[in-house]
């Protein structure tokens, strides 16, 4: 497979095949900050310590923050403790699926994945991480769309390797299309997952990979519908696979349903 040129430019700028995000990581508030703290601009400044940095960081993620409303008493700790864990060991779980699907493409390739709804960016940001170079193997541009933006701000700070924004998936350009499409425990939070899975088929050319809660007996709270193998039969999966979870074991049954529907490509 081999890489196509980005139909997506969520800030009104297109990324250009071979271009990475690495360019754009001068825009990331984080190094303007520390940019802005640590240069030496004037005979007498003191540059900050290492540690006055890091307070001067964690100074801006809180301010970023904004909880949801819904349930204001998770504050950002919360969200360090338990979100940020959870969203990474989530794609964990999916990562032998995920690089079996990229060695489906040439090592030199740039393939482009969207993860949708992404939380606080953190599984976002593995996925850059461990693939921002092809020494794993190809590398991964990796966009993040959030219908809320109650996260964008701390993501931004957090995790200058993704391409993070907010918005809704039909007021893209009908054209815009990734490679690979990744939604982690997002369907279950819909009345009808059968509907966001084929706008999100609709988005994706080669392939999509759904992550959710497997046949859950009480829906946890958020979750409006049971997810199971016939959530995914309309589309003819070429892969489905029930698994445990480290971030998903508060019941002793509780489990995670993979599946993997090709794209429209």
């Amino acid at each position: 497979m081999k890489h196509r040129s980005p139909s997506w430019s969520p800030n009104g700028r297109e990324h250009h095949q071979g271009e990475t995000l690495s360019k754009h990581a001068h825009r990331n508030p984080l190094r303007r900050l520390l940019a802005r703290l640590c240069r030496n601009s004037a005979p007498g400044f003191d540059i900050l310590s290492p540690h006055e940095v890091r307070e001067q960081v964690h100074r801006a993620r809180e301010r970023a923050f904004r909880p949801n409303p819904k349930i204001p008493e998770r504050g950002l700790e919360y969200a360090d403790q338990y979100s940020v864990p959870q969203e990474m060991q989530f794609v964990i779980d999916c990562l032998p699926t995920l690089t079996a699907l990229l060695k489906g493409y040439e090592r030199g390739a740039i393939v482009r994945l969207l993860d949708f709804g992404p939380g606080f960016g953190a599984g976002s940001n593995l996925i850059a991480t461990l693939f921002r170079s092809n020494f794993l193997w190809c590398r991964v541009e990796v966009d993040a769309l959030d219908i809320k933006d109650l996260r964008q701000d701390v993501a931004t700070i957090d995790y200058p390797l993704v391409h993070y924004r907010t918005g809704q998936l039909e007021d893209l350009d009908p054209d815009t299309q990734w490679d690979i499409v990744f939604c982690s425990n997002v369907i279950e939070h819909t009345d009808n997952p059968g509907t966001l899975i084929q706008a999100l088929r609709a988005r994706c050319r080669d392939w999509l990979i759904l992550y959710a809660p497997y046949r859950e007996e009480e829906l946890s709270l958020g979750h409006h519908a049971r997810i199971d193998e016939t959530t995914f039969e309309p589309f003819a999966p070429v892969r489905l696979e029930i698994k445990t979870s480290l971030a998903w074991n508060v019941r002793p049954d509780d489990r995670q349903i993979l599946a993997v529907i090709k794209g429209t490509g």
